[in-house]
């Protein structure tokens, strides 16, 4: 996939900025990387770069998988996909040429070395 996690600024691309979408993660610098395999237009595993702790953006050709990659990211932050039927999970699996998914992950990653989101042990 041609996605690409960078500060914004790249001419010919189009883009989105993380901090936009996902102001319920707070502060997004604490996120640190997100890997996908198997999950709608990644059937290869993908893994960020370790994000920027001020502005972020995702960016790649019309195609390319970004509308996918916020929404990995929403499946794995967000309570709307506790409760899916069969044919609703299918359909989160890759569907390209070659052999057929079985499984998907999506994994956050996020950076918590200065205690910013309390962890009780």
């Amino acid at each position: 996939m041609g996605v690409v996690v960078h500060s914004p600024g790249q001419p010919g691309m189009d883009g989105f900025a993380l901090n936009a979408v996902f102001p319920q993660i707070s502060p997004l610098s604490s996120l640190g990387e997100v890997i996908i395999e198997g999950y709608k237009s990644y059937k290869e595993q993908v893994k960020t770069e370790d994000f920027s702790p001020k502005v972020n953006c995702v960016v790649g050709a019309n195609g390319s998988g970004k509308s996918n990659f916020f929404h990995a990211i929403r499946f794995v932050i967000s309570d709307l996909f506790h409760n899916l039927r069969s044919e609703e999970r299918q359909a989160l699996l890759h569907e390209g040429a070659g052999h057929q998914v079985l499984s998907a992950f999506v994994e956050i990653v996020f950076d918590n070395s200065d205690n910013r989101m309390p962890v009780k042990c």
